[in-house]
This record gives structure tokens, sequence and C-alpha cells, in this order.
């Protein structure tokens, strides 16, 4: 019993440790809403059920268009996946934000970034992102806030909020343990390495 305690410890160790990091890093830099005006909004993208926003999508949506008629963002950067490596998340975004009012003039799709690392690499080094809100949901928000600080971006992260606590109730909060370990060891790699 006591060899299974200690593997337990040993096997969980990295999951909390990295978990801290993380969000000991993120923290200052998350709120409600942003302290001033920025001139981009990125919002990130998950999975679309056969072509339609997840609930996931929708909050992320509803934030980031509450923003823009705010007047904190003026410009949004839709990134996630175009359809090439699992379902087309941007293109579903973009309809949903349009549906929300916002300008088409004020969107930038970007397509290519089937990972949050990528979404911030793309942002920092395609779109010359340097100040940005970035929208998603809690259980992302500290990882995808570090993320775009260590590239680069001087990120302050918004709550996509969970009305309906879909996320409480499926596995994404799991995945999201597995996710962090991983945004550790890839941001401690050297910066051209980043993908």
């Amino acid at each position: 019993m006591r060899k299974w305690v200690l593997f337990s410890m040993a096997l969980c160790s990295p999951l909390v440790g990295a978990e801290v990091w993380l969000r000991s890093e993120a923290q200052a830099h998350i709120g409600r809403a942003p302290e001033r005006a920025r001139r981009w909004g990125i919002v990130l993208g998950a999975p679309a059920q056969d072509g339609r926003l997840s609930d996931v999508l929708a909050a992320r949506l509803d934030a980031a268009a509450a923003l823009w008629r705010a007047g904190l963002v003026r410009q949004l950067l839709i990134t996630g996946d175009d359809g090439r490596f699992a379902t087309d998340e941007v293109t579903v975004m973009r309809t949903g934000l349009l549906a929300r009012g916002v300008d088409e003039g004020a969107l930038v799709v970007d397509g290519g970034a089937p990972r949050t690392l990528a979404s911030m690499v793309r942002a920092r080094a395609l779109f010359d992102v340097e100040d940005a809100v970035v929208v998603t949901n809690a259980f992302h928000l500290p990882r995808a806030v570090y993320l775009a600080r260590r590239c680069g971006i001087d990120a302050f992260g918004v709550e996509a909020e969970d009305r309906a606590g879909w996320v409480k109730r499926t596995g994404w909060w799991v995945r999201e343990r597995a996710a962090v370990v991983r945004a550790v060891y890839d941001t401690s790699r050297a910066p051209d390495a980043l993908d």
C-alpha cells in the first residue's frame, strides 16, 4: 500500500507543481474587465458541434462581443482550427460574432492554430499583437494568459461566463490538468522552439 501512495505522490507532484506555477504567473493578469482599452481581443477556439457553437464557444463569443461593444477592444482575433486538424472552429466563431452585432471589419480570422500555444505564437508573429485581452473560459484562462505572456504579448484575461455550468458537468477540467503540464514544458524550451 505504501508503494502505491508514494507512486501516486510522485505522479501528482509534477501536475500540482505545474498548476501552482502557471496560476501564480497568470493570476495578476486576470480580472472581470481590462483596466484599459486595448486594440486586440484574442478569442480562442474550441471544438464546434456539427458546425454549431458549443456552450464553451458561445460563452467565449458572448464575452468577446461585450468587450467590443464596450469599446474595450477594437479588433477581435478569432483563432483556432479551420478544419484542417479537427473541426472548423473559426468559421462558426466568425458567424457567431457577426450574429452578436460585431462589425465584420473588426474581425480577423486565423484558422491555423489548433492549440492555444500556436494561437499565441501566431498572434505575435503574424499579426504583430503586442497587447491584448484574452477571452476564454475560466478553466482555460490561466493557461491562455500564461502562454500569451510567454510569447511576448502583454495579455490580460477575461473570463467567459459558464452560465449553464456546462464545463463543470463535463471533463474539460480533466483535460486542462495535462494541458497545463504541457504548457509549462513547452515554454521551458528555447523561444524559437515554440509552435
